[in-house]
């Protein structure tokens, strides 16, 4: 069961959806489970105007997309690289049992979205 705050992003997404105009995007998936995720991002002058996902997976990879790419909004490049989605999700009451994968599934798609390795 997710936590409250991370049960609010699930049932009200931020930020779902396609996003034209995304200069940078990113993939990642969790092949043990079928978790796919896509994040774009629209960068002008070095920062993060707009965060976008799209999600096929577990309640708590789309709960923690949406968190993250809400997060992200405002973000300088070197600000967005260095997020620290374990330390995001924490705040926000933790990933359930079983469901550890899903940060690491949504930072991945993040350096990718950004062209670091991750």
């Amino acid at each position: 069961m997710l936590p409250p705050r991370l049960r609010a992003h699930f049932d009200r997404p931020r930020r779902a959806g396609d996003l034209p105009g995304a200069s940078h995007v990113g993939r990642a998936e969790n092949p043990a489970c079928g978790d796919l995720l896509w994040l774009r991002l629209r960068v002008e002058g070095g920062r993060v105007e707009r965060a976008a996902f799209r999600a096929q997976g577990c309640s708590a990879v789309i709960a923690i997309a949406s968190l993250v790419a809400e997060s992200l909004e405002g973000l300088s490049l070197g600000e967005a690289a260095d997020l620290d989605v374990l330390s995001l999700v924490a705040e926000a009451g933790g990933a359930p049992p079983g469901k550890e994968h899903a940060p690491s599934v949504v930072r991945r798609a993040l350096l990718e979205a950004l062209g670091r390795a991750g």
